[in-house]
């Protein structure tokens, strides 16, 4: 008959190491038959000797020792099957006949079974303060209870370290059952939440060590003990546990041990825990059900804090949508009152046939569909997420066409402009849509900035870093330093009614899509200089530039 020892605990849990007869070494030597990696196993740690009437353990002489059955090993002693070996924090269990491997399942479809029983007294229950299961001092305690306790203290450091790290809820809960299954001899393994307003537990996790398995039966009679009294319960077989003997999904599954316990704070009580095994070598103890007691208490404070970063969530995005909606209701109003201004002095021109005020109206009301156009435009680009559609072009090609066009409003406000492209700027692929809207949007606020000033307009190639900027720079008053990260945040405006807040925070979202950055120089009373700085995309090699060189005040 084939032996073989199956990894409880410990980082190679699920993991099978088949016996062949005569000697098998264990250690962590490399030239050992079964190689344990565990810094508190000794190099040539025991021994098994595999002979026809089975096998026999001894311990090397290791520095930390061995533990059979949770004694220490002083002899060499014939095995049984379901013996526990324990070397380090390793943990093998003998067993005998056909191997089967084990490996968690990424896909499992878990059923909550209808059942019935009979209430009797429970085998165990955890205790009624999960949180108080280590001592206040290890002074006076014995070499296994130490030993207990180092193992509680470890898994608590496994799953408070996952809940520092998991970003999701979801992520949690599967990296919290991969943890279970290397401490504690699960053979499948669920998590429960109580979901909707009938708080109905619904499957929310789940993992099996063996491949073959697909399917995760849970029992709702045991899963029922534990929400109705809010503390875990253990059974070592569930098939002779007249508790449970009306339970038909045990029954049909014929589970040898099942633990489960409640997902809770002193508050609220969030779902369970389920874990079972069909194994009478893999059975449960109530060490098991305090340990995973604890964890129970330490997943229910993650989801708590889960959870209250959610509702600030919400609430910080609730918040932003009324500062949202305000910002935009008060600019929207102030437009529509231009407009209707507008509209009124067209009629009055068209009724006294004043042609030069109808032409002013006219060009009043222009603008306001303009200002109109462009909040929408922006809306669009900041509130969705397009991928970049490159074509061959020039920068310098972008930045004069976005002078040319508003140009018009520059002269209107007195404003000239200083335009200086480089002239060894080279043709490239790049996203001209997404480079005028960004150069667009600081031009506009330049122009407005330096009222009756100078906006000067700038490029600059860098050809050992693959690099092109576009920069903009007015002769305003300028930007105090604490505002210089705030004017980029969505609706946030230094223009009082006559701004929409968006056009810097587009303007960064765009350049950031295309790998690029924006920079600001600025302070107060000497103006401001904002610098598009993109990597630079060539076909092949860098085309050389156009025949163009400075172009000064179009």
């Amino acid at each position: 008959m084939p032996k073989h020892l199956r990894v409880q605990r410990g980082s190679s849990a699920g993991a099978i190491f088949p016996l062949r007869p005569g000697g098998n070494l264990i250690g962590r030597n490399a030239s050992c038959a079964i190689v344990l990696p565990d810094d508190k196993v000794s190099s040539r740690h025991a021994r098994l000797e595999v002979d026809a009437a089975g096998c026999v353990l001894t311990d090397l002489e290791s520095t930390n020792g061995t533990l059979l059955n949770d004694s220490p090993l002083t002899a060499p002693a014939r095995l049984r099957p379901g013996d526990a070996i324990q070397l380090g924090g390793t943990v093998l269990v003998y067993a005998e006949g056909e191997m089967v491997a084990e490996r968690p399942t990424s896909s499992i479809r878990i059923v909550v079974e209808d059942d019935e029983s009979r209430p009797q007294r429970p085998v165990a229950w955890s205790p009624e303060e999960t949180t108080q299961i280590l001592p206040p001092t290890a002074l006076g305690l014995e070499a296994e209870e130490l030993r207990r306790l180092y193992a509680i203290l470890s898994a608590l450091y496994r799953v408070t370290g996952l809940v520092s790290r998991s970003t999701t809820l979801d992520e949690l809960l599967a990296s919290v059952l991969e943890v279970l299954f290397d401490i504690v001899p699960a053979d499948r393994g669920s998590v429960l939440f109580a979901e909707g307003p009938n708080g109905t537990l619904q499957p929310r996790a789940a993992r099996c060590r063996s491949a073959k398995e697909s399917t995760i039966q849970v029992s709702r009679t045991i899963v029922r003990d534990v929400t109705g009294s809010g503390r875990g319960v253990l059974t070592r077989d569930a098939t002779e546990d007249e508790r449970y003997r009306g339970g038909e999904s045990i029954q049909l599954q014929g589970i040898r041990s099942a633990l489960c316990v409640p997902i809770r704070t002193p508050r609220e009580l969030f779902g369970v825990i389920y874990l079972d095994t069909r194994s009478l070598d893999r059975q449960f103890t109530e060490r098991d059900l305090e340990l995973l007691s604890a964890i129970g208490s330490e997943v229910g404070l993650a989801v708590e804090n889960f959870r209250l970063i959610q509702q600030s969530l919400q609430a910080e995005r609730l918040a932003a949508i009324g500062q949202a909606v305000a910002g935009l209701s008060h600019y929207i109003k102030n437009i529509v009152q231009s407009m209707e201004s507008a509209r009124y002095l067209i009629r009055t021109a068209i009724a006294d046939g004043d042609r030069s005020g109808l032409e002013e109206a006219w060009a009043a009301l222009e603008r306001n569909t303009d200002l109109i156009s462009e909040l929408v435009l922006n809306m669009l680009s900041y509130s969705r997420r397009t991928r970049p559609q490159f074509d061959i072009g020039s920068p310098n090609t972008v930045a004069r066409q976005v002078v040319e066009l508003v140009a018009p409003r520059a002269n209107e406000r007195g404003t000239t402009f200083d335009v200086e492209l480089d002239p060894a700027m080279p043709t490239m692929l790049l996203d001209a849509g997404a480079i005028h809207c960004s150069l667009l949007n600081l031009l506009t606020n330049a122009i407005d900035a330096a009222e009756r000033g100078t906006v000067r307009v700038a490029s600059r190639w860098d050809p050992d870093g693959r690099r092109y900027e576009l920069s903009v720079s007015d002769n305003g008053p300028g930007i105090p330093p604490e505002l210089h990260e705030t004017i980029f945040h969505a609706f946030f405006t230094t223009k009082g009614s006559k701004g929409s807040g968006l056009g810097l925070a587009v303007t960064r979202k765009l350049v950031e899509e295309l790998g690029g950055r924006v920079t600001l120089d600025s302070a107060p009373g000497r103006g401001a200089t904002f610098t598009l700085s993109l990597p630079a995309r060539f076909e092949e090699a860098p085309a050389k530039p156009e025949a163009e060189g400075v172009m000064r005040n179009p």
